[in-house]
């Protein structure tokens, strides 16, 4: 099972595109599952820690999607802060088992409005955007970087709500499968 991590957006769209997947509250009790899907949201401390405290406790694969790879990067030391510019257009810098089958540049539906102000150096970007270096990011990403790679993937903008970004949450669904028959 994928458990998707409601932070208040878009939560049951994920969920109702990726077979074998369940909602979760930030009230509820987060079960052990295969895998983890941080919905996009708003800003804010309680939900920070939810966030937070999951990726400090897991070896299985995380998608952040929107403010869940804030999430990830603050989880790691990394900083945020707010802007006023919208991606939608994504160039392809490296392979990732979630950007399987795009094209160098590719379209994407961002709501967001944080970003990465300083991304850790355990991650890796995988795809940027005028403007903007981590429109993709992976943790061990950068061969130049001394970090185990773990299963961490994070995107800024919203796959869920189309155009090329569907792929992803496909891709990950997928990676999850795969992960989970030589990691158990």
């Amino acid at each position: 099972m994928i458990a998707i991590i409601d932070n208040g957006q878009n939560a049951d769209k994920i969920s109702a595109m990726i077979r074998g997947s369940k909602v979760f509250s930030l009230k509820d009790n987060i079960p052990d599952a295969d895998a983890y899907i941080l919905s996009d949201g708003s800003m804010d401390a309680k939900t920070e820690k939810v966030n937070t405290d999951l990726i400090n406790s897991t070896d299985k694969p995380i998608l952040g999607i929107g403010i869940g790879s804030i999430y990830m990067v603050k989880a790691y030391g990394g900083t945020a802060k707010e802007l006023k510019i919208k991606l939608n257009r994504v160039n392809l810098k490296k392979p990732s088992p979630i950007l399987l089958d795009f094209k160098r540049m590719f379209s994407v539906v961002d709501s967001q409005k944080y970003f990465i102000e300083k991304c850790p150096e355990c991650f890796g970007v995988l795809a940027n955007a005028p403007g903007y270096d981590y429109a993709v990011i992976q943790y061990g990403a950068d061969p130049e970087i001394e970090a185990d790679p773990l299963p961490i993937f994070g995107v800024h903008f919203n796959p869920e709500l189309g155009l090329d970004g569907f792929k992803i949450l496909k891709n990950f669904a997928s990676f999850v499968e795969m992960w989970g028959k030589y990691h158990k």
